[in-house]
């Protein structure tokens, strides 16, 4: 897999005019470049953008994050999901600063041994953040590669698994940083899994696919999708006075650590996620919600409904029975939610009702 060095010099030169200006490109630094692209693995570019500086101003550096509270780091990490990544961020901080004294070692071995850094992150840290010889290989440049190369049939991993055994030459021609984001921001911007727009491309004249007039679409093969499961979710606000009841999350469950308002399924059995709202319950949903809105984990979509009940109701018709295994508190939201770690959910909910 061979690029001509004119066609490289178009694609470094095109990405430093357009994407130079992002946050963690312009200041630099291993860990910079550490939080950016565990934040970029599962997130949107655009969410990055807006949310990383708010992160790095409350975490500017290795040190400050390593002597944070769990809570602390996933409330700044609200908003970007998955939040493991965030708990992970914490595990390294605190070995990197006890085993290498606040500093990422520029090995792969020793960065392997990291709890949280995986390959991707290893090999990012070295080529982006290191600007080392390593290929930080992301389902962008696995697309970008397959098209260039008209690899039609190929799928992403086929790609990934050449890539991986036989890295490009131009890793030793070029700055390694330069080639690598290059070819990420071709990949999310111009040659994307569902778009391409091969009149812009700086590659174009060195694409197989685009001098054939084949379907870039059509290239790689895609992977089977998991299908999204829908489920209805019964969500109460239980009315203590100006308090509402929240419960937190255990060890297991999905959102670890936040707090939730109080939560069951009304007709799929998640038993290790949410309690199943009994048939028996159900004279409690009769009246309308006082809100419906959608949200997402993993490959589950679902429907939350919301009620309105009293303490005391809550507490005679069983409901409160269901959470004798987790924390519970009566919590004030008027003032400041955001401080406190409650799911994105569970503040998308509060700001809502303020308007109904």
């Amino acid at each position: 897999m061979i690029l001509s060095k004119t066609a490289i010099n178009q694609l470094i030169l095109w990405s430093s005019l357009n994407f130079s200006h992002t946050p963690w490109r312009v200041n630099r630094s291993l860990y910079s470049t550490w939080i950016s692209e565990v934040m970029l693995q599962q997130t949107t570019y655009q969410t990055i953008v807006n949310r990383y500086p708010n992160f790095i101003a409350r975490f500017p550096s290795i040190e400050s994050l390593a002597s944070a509270s769990e809570e602390e780091v996933l409330i700044a990490w609200k908003g970007l999901g998955y939040y493991r990544r965030a708990k992970n961020l914490l595990l390294a901080a605190r070995f990197i600063c006890e085993h290498h004294e606040g500093k990422f070692p520029l090995n792969l071995e020793q960065l392997l041994q990291i709890p949280g850094i995986g390959s991707y992150t290893a090999n990012a840290l070295l080529s982006i953040g290191g600007d080392l010889p390593f290929m930080a290989i992301d389902a962008n440049i696995e697309r970008v590669f397959a098209r260039i190369f008209a690899r039609k049939g190929a799928k992403k991993s086929d790609i990934h698994r050449e890539l991986t055994l036989s890295p490009p030459a131009a890793l030793l021609s070029f700055s390694p940083r330069a080639f690598n984001e290059s070819l990420m921001d071709l990949g999310r911007e111009v040659c994307a899994a569902r778009w391409a727009k091969c009149s812009e491309c700086p590659l174009k004249l060195d694409c197989l696919t685009y001098s054939s007039n084949t379907d870039p679409l059509s290239i790689p093969l895609a992977e089977a999708k998991k299908i999204q499961q829908k489920i209805v979710l019964i969500r109460f606000l239980v009315h203590e006075e100006l308090k509402l009841l929240f419960y937190q999350k255990t060890q297991g469950e999905w959102l670890a650590g936040q707090w939730e308002l109080p939560t069951f399924t009304l007709d799929h059995p998640l038993t290790k996620q949410y309690p199943l709202f009994s048939s028996e319950q159900n004279h409690l949903l009769i009246s309308p919600p006082i809100l419906s809105l959608k949200s997402n984990i993993t490959h589950h979509e679902f429907q939350n409904r919301i009620y309105s009940i009293s303490r005391q109701d809550f507490i005679n018709h069983g409901l409160h029975d269901h959470f004798s295994q987790h924390a519970t508190q009566f919590l004030t939201t008027t003032a400041n939610p955001l401080a406190l770690n409650l799911s994105s959910v569970t503040l998308k909910i509060l700001k809502a009702i303020k308007g109904v």
